[in-house]
Order: structure tokens, then C-alpha cells, then sequence
């Protein structure tokens, strides 16, 4: 379970990082139109 646990962790992590870049993204995209 403990694997478990922690392996929902490491993808709940990668897909924070990944929406924050996208954010990112979209934020400058905004800010530079």
C-alpha cells in the first residue's frame, strides 16, 4: 500500500510541475498579446 501511495505521489507531483508550466504558459502567452 505504501507503494502505492507513493507512486500516486510521484504522478500527483509530475502533473502539478507539468500544470504549472502550462499556466506559465498560458499567462505569458497572455501578457505578451
Amino acid at each position: 500500500m505504501a507503494y502505492l501511495f507513493q507512486n500516486k505521489r510521484e504522478w500527483l507531483h509530475s502533473l502539478l510541475k507539468l500544470a504549472f508550466v502550462v499556466i506559465n504558459k498560458t499567462t505569458f502567452s497572455k501578457d505578451d498579446d
